[in-house]
């Protein structure tokens, strides 16, 4: 059978509603950002971490703010398992960042901080509701919300902490045990910490397990 190449005979109104379509795709994307999805080298970055607990295929960088105007250009947000990055903390490949303004550490540990919440949206948590509940409690003023070195006790795990607790935790983790840095990291106290790998010691060895997920919105 021969299939007649149906795009050369396009009426004309089909022809301009399509060019309305694209030049609205382009207007959207010069107000709202643009998406694209992980890079080879970012999921090299983030597989030893998360291993198999995240569909990699379903996550996506925006750049461009989740809410426009109102979202600090230096603080990104990942509500609903997509991570999205302001103009100044936007890379095309968090693996190689090249941002001049900077410190590579501290880049990448933003990028692992927010995969930490594509983590939790992906195995059933609400980034976006909990998130809310969080900043209702003040919890992010002042980031009250990341500290966790004065929550840190002994047989406690990874649910024991809020979402953002959780990001730092991870996220401080990944920058202390990776070798590839060339700067002190952001964060270094986790080094020389023992109850830190106690907390991340079923992670590590499950990241799929749900029940790490956190039990308390506690800020």
């Amino acid at each position: 059978m021969y299939d007649l190449p149906i795009n050369q005979y396009q009426s004309q109104p089909t022809l301009l509603t399509n060019s309305l379509i694209g030049i609205s795709k382009k207007i959207l994307q010069l107000i709202f950002g643009k998406y694209r999805g992980l890079t080879a080298n970012e999921r090299k970055l983030v597989m030893p971490i998360f291993k198999d607990s995240i569909d990699y295929d379903k996550v996506k960088i925006h750049h461009g703010r989740f809410i426009p105007i109102f979202q600090p250009s230096q603080t990104a947000m990942t509500p609903f398992g997509t991570i999205h990055f302001p103009d100044d903390i936007y890379e095309e490949d968090y693996a190689n960042p090249i941002q001049n303004l900077i410190n590579p550490n501290i880049i990448q540990h933003l990028f692992v901080h927010e995969m930490t919440h594509v983590w939790q949206y992906q195995l059933g948590y609400s980034p976006f509701l909990n998130g809310i509940i969080i900043a209702l409690k003040g919890g992010y003023i002042n980031n009250k919300a990341y500290e966790y070195l004065s929550k840190v006790q002994s047989n406690q795990d990874l649910s024991d902490f809020n979402m953002e607790q959780q990001g730092s935790i991870i996220a401080d983790y990944f920058i202390d045990t990776t070798n590839n840095h060339t700067s002190p990291s952001p964060h270094p106290y986790t080094k020389g910490m023992p109850l830190i790998d106690s907390i991340l010691k079923e992670f590590k060895n499950n990241p799929s397990n749900k029940q790490l997920l956190p039990r308390d919105n506690h800020a």
